[in-house]
């Protein structure tokens, strides 16, 4: 499960079904990286994993609404934590005083 939360399509996925149950075709038209078979692969494997669920409402007219499982919800704290960590190791990253620790240059970032 946590190779398949590495990929750009399960963790999108997961922030875009954090505010409540969407179609679809509002994660499709959410989610434009995303091709139709890439969705649906990854909502299935994340329904398969017990993260995310499929619901259907008879209607009419009959809907189809995936959503956060209360395992889903368990793991926002850690991708928002995972998402924290990764922007400050970016700013931490290009930051003057680390160019210079890592290019022994005057912080400029190295020749290619």
């Amino acid at each position: 499960m946590l190779l398949e939360l590495g990929h750009h399509s399960a963790t999108a996925l997961v922030r875009e079904l954090v505010n409540g149950p969407r179609r679809y075709n509002e994660l499709l038209a959410a989610l434009t990286s995303l091709t139709e078979p890439a969705l649906s692969a990854a909502l299935h494997q994340l329904d398969a994993d017990g993260l995310v669920r499929r619901r259907v409402d008879p209607g009419p007219p009959l809907r189809v609404l995936y959503e956060l499982t209360p395992f889903g919800h368990d793991l926002v704290p850690a991708l928002e934590a995972i998402a924290l960590w990764t922007l400050r190791s970016d700013a931490q990253s290009t930051s003057p005083s680390t160019l210079q620790r890592e290019n022994g240059s005057q912080g400029l970032p190295p020749s290619t």
